[in-house]
C-alpha cells in the first residue's frame, strides 16, 4: 500500500442557522414562546472529552455526548475461497449479540432496548488509524452505510482504495458528518423512536375510511400543530382521547407537518446508522472478480528460466503451478478504524407495535389492553349516539 494517502476533510453542510434550535423550526421559526416547549435534555449527563458524568466518556477525542470505539477489522483468506463466496466474501462484521458490549459503556435496561439504541446511532466520524495487508493489487474497501468518498474513473466508489501490500499508520479521515449535528441530537432527545423514514408509520393508529387518525400523544407531528395552533388553525384536544395516549388529528394536517418536519427539520439532520450490522468488505474495483487475473499478469508470474523453456509442456505446467499459487496464496487485511457516535436517550415509554389482526383490521398491542379498529369505531359511534340523545332530549 503507498504511504500517500489522501485525506478527506470535508466541509460541514450545516445551515446557517443564527443559534436557531429544534424548537424554534418546529414552531416556523417565529420565536413566539408562548408556543414552545422546553427542550427536555433526557435523563443522561452529558459526556466529557476524556470521561466525564454518565455515559459516553469515551476518549479525549469524542465531542460532547459523543461514545468513541476502536475497532480491529481482520479479513484473512485467498482469492479462490473469496472467489466462491461472492458477496460473502472478504467480510468482517459485529457480531449482532456482542454489539450492546462492544459500544455501550454500560448496558442500560432489555437488550432489545439496547439493540434498538443502537440500530439508530448517528456516526459523526470514522478514521482509518491504521492499516497492514499483503494483497498486492489494488482493492476497494466498502463500510456499509456510510457514503462512498472515493472513485475510480469508471464511477466505481469505496471508502476507501488500497493501491497495494504494505503497512500505514498514517491517519486518514474516512467520514466526517454533513448536516446539523446539533439539531439531530436534539432531534434524537426529543424523539428517539421518529425517523425521516417512520414519520407516517411509528405512532400512527390507521383507520380504514376515516378523515382522521389517532395519533400517539409523543409524536413529533402532535408537537409541532400544538405548537403551531394559531398559525395553522388547528386545534388539538388537550387531552388523549383514547387510551391515555393517542390523540385524534385530522388526515390532511397530520399529513401537512409530516411533510414540513421533513422538508425543513429533517433534511438537515444526519442519518442514523445501525451499529449492530456494522459491516467491512472488500472487493476488486470496478466489477473485477477476485477468480480473473488480467493476461499481462500472468507473465509476472512466471520466472525467466520458465520463458526461456522450449518445453511446451514443462512450460505449461510451470504456468499452472504459478497460477494455482496466486489464487492460492493466503491474503489478509487489518484495519484500526476508530468510529465516533452518539446514541438516542433509553425510551422511557414507548409507542405501542401494530400488526394485522386476522380478519384484516389492524390491531394496537399496548404493555395491558389490546384494541382492534371494530371497537375504537364502535366506541366513537356510541359517543356520537350520546351526544344525539342528548341534544334529543334537550330539544
Amino acid at each position: 500500500m503507498s504511504n500517500h494517502q489522501h485525506h478527506h476533510h470535508p466541509q460541514s453542510a450545516v445551515a446557517a442557522m443564527g443559534g436557531c434550535t429544534l424548537l424554534d423550526l418546529l414552531s416556523g421559526g417565529t420565536g413566539n414562546g408562548a408556543h414552545q416547549h422546553k427542550l427536555q435534555s433526557g435523563g443522561r449527563a452529558a459526556a466529557h472529552p476524556g470521561g466525564g458524568a454518565g455515559e459516553g466518556g469515551g476518549d479525549a477525542g469524542a465531542g460532547a455526548g459523543s461514545l468513541q470505539r476502536t475497532l480491529l477489522v481482520h479479513i484473512a483468506g485467498n482469492r479462490v475461497l473469496w472467489e466462491s463466496l461472492g458477496i460473502h466474501g472478504g467480510v468482517w462484521q459485529v457480531t449482532p449479540e456482542r454489539a450492546s458490549t462492544i459500544f455501550l459503556d454500560r448496558s442500560d435496561g432489555a437488550e432489545e432496548a439496547n439493540a434498538d439504541r443502537l440500530s439508530r446511532a448517528m456516526v459523526r466520524r470514522v478514521t482509518l488509524l491504521e492499516s497492514h495487508t499483503n494483497i498486492d493489487e489494488a482493492i476497494a474497501v466498502h463500510i456499509d452505510g456510510l457514503p462512498q468518498r472515493e472513485f475510480t474513473g469508471n464511477g466505481d466508489g469505496a471508502s476507501l482504495f488500497l493501491t497495494g501490500e504494505g503497512h500505514c499508520t498514517q491517519p486518514q479521515e474516512l467520514f466526517s458528518v454533513s448536516g446539523n449535528a446539533e439539531l439531530g441530537m436534539q432531534w434524537m432527545r426529543m424523539y428517539p423512536r421518529y425517523t425521516s423514514d417512520n414519520l407516517e408509520s411509528e405512532g400512527v393508529m390507521l383507520l380504514t375510511g376515516a378523515s382522521y387518525y389517532f395519533v400517539h400523544q409523543d409524536h413529533p407531528a402532535v408537537h409541532f400543530l400544538r405548537v403551531n395552533e394559531e398559525h395553522l388553525g388547528v386545534r388539538l384536544a388537550q387531552e388523549p382521547s383514547l387510551e391515555g395516549i393517542w390523540i385524534r388529528v385530522d388526515m390532511d394536517a397530520f399529513m401537512y407537518s409530516v411533510r414540513h418536519l421533513r422538508d425543513t427539520v429533517l433534511r438537515d439532520t444526519p442519518a442514523t446508522f445501525d451499529l449492530t450490522t456494522l459491516t467491512v468488505r472488500i472487493a476488486k474495483p470496478d466489477g473485477q472478480t477476485w477468480g480473473r487475473i488480467p493476461p499481462q499478469n500472468v507473465r509476472n508470474l512466471l520466472s525467466e528460466e520458465d520463458h526461456d523453456s522450449d518445453d511446451a509442456a514443462a512450460f505449461a505446467e510451470a504456468r499452472q503451478q504459478a497460477l494455482r499459487r496466486y489464487f492460492e496464496r493466503p491474503l489478509f487485511l487489518t484495519l484500526r478504524l476508530s468510529i465516533e457516535y452518539a446514541l438516542p436517550d433509553l425510551l422511557t415509554t414507548a409507542a405501542p407495535a401494530f400488526s394485522l389482526a386476522g380478519g384484516g383490521g389492524m390491531t394496537t398491542t399496548t404493555t395491558s389492553t389490546t384494541t382492534t379498529t371494530n371497537a375504537i369505531v364502535l366506541q366513537q359511534q356510541q359517543q356520537q349516539q350520546q351526544q344525539q340523545a342528548a341534544g334529543k332530549s334537550r330539544a
